[in-house]
């Protein structure tokens, strides 16, 4: 069998630095479990849609299709999807079944997973695959047209020419069965298009933020030691070649790589023991950091950056994004960086705009950004909320927000005014301005704070 495969970009439009650092791991890793099943799999990355001109007109767009189809015959097509790029995504299946209508098409990703019902509902040509991938890629792909076969494969949701039939749930992969999968092959990563490459070390969370879309919440695998940094080493030299750097640049994908902090710093201690020309960045929560001796015994020289999601710059905005800390807990994590001459390689994330939120909450996450940068030197990002599949899209209704998931069809939704609009109920456009001169009032101090900022006109 021969498989096209696809992660598209988001719009250009709504395209952001953070968007476009690092190519999807579930395209190549995917793709890697395929061909390894003998399934010969054409990737297309999405730094190759970007730099293309498909995005120009809708004659651009059918000849970019009509180009990826010349000369090749494929038994399915495959898409990997997350809600940034859904709209996208699902403009480019449309163009394609119209084109190609009996080729079938699979379709998979978070935002899939969520809203596969719907997906199906809207799309009846789509067999849409949920949950891990790694469970039942190969055999939806291999029983395409047969719907029989495809019944009996979990997690998947397909119309079956006279309803949508949604399989039953499948267990999670064990940490056995995640390791006797083949190392993710990145040998085709378009070369000089990322900054760095994306490994997963761990899966899933043991935490319930609010606003988070990870599927399995309160569940953690971590991979072991040996195996993750067997993994990696394997893959230095490729990631080397592929990326912009001297360097083999890494940003361990995991939901929370410190979640057992012994493991993670036996991790980075073992790599840096291997090899002095990796650069590691990850995601840590304030209390792992705060554990006693792992800040300490982390080497330095391997680590590129600390991500540390705090989300609220206030108590009660803590309590209720499920964080779990408090504001004193966060400058105790912060003066612990400073100490140990680590801020500069520290990034604390906040966002701003909660449904509850007044412009008096979304200043004061603003202060406390610029509280720690101008006593501890720790660089912070604002981010405004975009509300998507999580516990608080399922409560959003409790805040007085009236939209659905047919939202995210529209491929210009992350810059949709009146989206944002509503899923900000206590705020008004004429007070988004403000929060940005108080952004530039604490630059204008040499008090720096990384701003991602509304991206539609605010007149």
């Amino acid at each position: 069998m021969k498989v096209l495969y696809l992660f598209l970009p988001v719009h250009p439009k709504c395209n952001t630095i953070g968007m476009r650092s690092m190519p999807p791991l579930a395209l190549y890793y995917l793709a890697t479990i395929l061909e390894d099943n003998g399934i010969e799999v054409d990737i297309v990355d999405p730094s190759i849609i970007s730099r293309s001109q498909y995005f120009d007109t809708n004659v651009e767009a059918k000849k970019f299709i009509g180009n990826l189809f010349d000369n090749k015959e494929y038994d399915a097509i495959l898409f990997s999807a997350t809600t940034g790029n859904w709209g996208v995504t699902k403009e480019m299946i449309q163009q394609i079944h119209e084109e190609f209508p009996n080729i079938p098409i699979c379709v998979g990703g978070i935002h899939v997973s969520y809203f596969a019902r719907y997906i199906i509902t809207g799309m009846p040509y789509l067999i849409a695959l949920k949950g891990e991938g790694e469970k039942n890629i190969v055999s939806a792909i291999q029983n395409v047209k047969n719907y029989n076969e495809l019944k009996k494969i979990p997690n998947i949701v397909f119309y079956d020419g006279e309803q949508v039939v949604e399989t039953v749930k499948n267990e999670l992969m064990e940490i056995k069965e995640l390791q006797e999968i083949k190392n993710v092959d990145y040998s085709k990563v378009p070369k000089n298009s990322y900054g760095c490459i994306g490994l997963e070390t761990s899966r899933c969370c043991r935490f319930r933020c609010v606003f988070c879309s990870v599927l399995y919440k309160h569940i953690w695998r971590g991979l072991t030691e040996q195996y993750v940094v067997n993994n990696i080493m394997s893959q230095v030299e490729t990631i080397k070649e592929k990326t912009k750097s001297n360097y083999a640049k890494i940003y361990f994908v995991d939901d929370c790589f410190t979640a057992d902090v012994k493991r993670a710093k036996n991790i980075l201690n073992l790599l840096s023991k291997k090899s002095l020309d990796l650069r590691i960045s990850f995601e840590a929560r304030v209390t792992d950091l705060m554990q006693v001796g792992f800040l300490e015994n982390i080497p330095e020289k391997i680590i590129d950056n600390i991500q540390i999601g705090v989300e609220a710059g206030y108590n009660e905005g803590l309590k209720k994004v499920r964080k779990g800390i408090t504001i004193a807990q966060l400058e105790e994590c912060a003066e612990h960086l400073y100490e140990l001459d680590l801020q500069d390689k520290a990034f604390f994330s906040f966002i701003i705009g909660f449904p509850w939120e007044t412009i008096t909450e979304i200043k004061s996450t603003i202060s406390t950004a610029a509280y720690l940068y101008d006593n501890f030197k720790i660089l912070a990002n604002i981010n405004w909320l975009w509300l998507m599949p999580s516990d608080l899209w399922d409560e959003r209704q409790n805040y007085g927000i009236e939209v659905n998931e047919s939202i995210f069809d529209d491929p210009l939704w992350f810059i949709n005014r009146e989206y944002f609009m509503e899923t900000h109920p206590n705020i008004e456009i004429k007070e988004i301005k403000p929060v940005e001169e108080l952004i530039k009032y604490y630059a204008n101090k040499g008090i720096r704070l990384a701003y991602t900022g509304v991206l539609f006109d605010l007149e």
